[in-house]
């Protein structure tokens, strides 16, 4: 590029900084509409406008992906379609939200649950593995993982979790109650009354 019989550079530093400001204050306006668009659809959800709340939450998603507020959103969303009975755009909503916030164990264990809910028990495993993978402090993820391996029937495993459950919540009930169920699974029914 000429200008004035000189060359300049477009990587110059004033162009670089002016083109990080521009992008920075883009950003900033989208992470701002996504917000709106967010609480506009947690206003209609509260009244019950599930429809007008899910083209709000999507919304919000389309605007900001990476939103700080994108894992809430995807939750918010998914809760939504599942008030218009569509568990399938629910589970849809979960895995296009765990691939935008690969790090929320969270959304993780949502999903589980709601496989578990529709007796996809193997389906609710393999999210709570990968919760587990993320979050290995959480009490509820291990729980949620043994409550899994019960209903497919892997008992040493649900132990397991349970007594991890135990080691990191030793006052916790979910522990001996999760151990309480394992051993009942075993017909251990002695050891299931301790």
């Amino acid at each position: 590029i000429r200008y004035s019989g000189e060359k300049m550079d477009i990587f110059s530093s004033v162009a670089t900084d002016n083109l990080f400001v521009t992008s920075l204050q883009q950003q900033s306006q989208l992470e701002a509409l996504s917000n709106s668009a967010l609480s506009s659809g947690i206003d209609k959800y509260l009244r019950k406008e599930y429809e007008a709340a899910a083209k709000d939450f999507e919304k919000s998603i389309s605007l900001h992906p990476t939103s700080s507020f994108g894992a809430d959103t995807t939750k918010y969303l998914a809760q939504t379609y599942l008030r218009l009975d569509n568990t399938e755009k629910a589970i849809e909503t979960y895995k296009r939200g765990i691939e935008l916030n690969r790090d929320r164990d969270d959304l993780r264990a949502a999903l589980g649950n709601l496989y578990y809910a529709e007796n996809r028990f193997q389906e609710a495993v393999n999210e709570y593995q990968e919760a587990v993978r993320i979050n290995s402090s959480s009490s509820s993820n291990h729980y949620s993982l043994g409550q899994g391996y019960l209903k497919t029937g892997k008992y040493s495993q649900a132990e397991q979790e349970f007594r991890t459950v135990l080691r990191l919540e030793p006052d916790s009930p979910y522990g001996n109650y999760g151990l309480g169920l394992t051993y009942s699974k075993r017909e251990a029914y002695e050891r299931a009354i301790e």
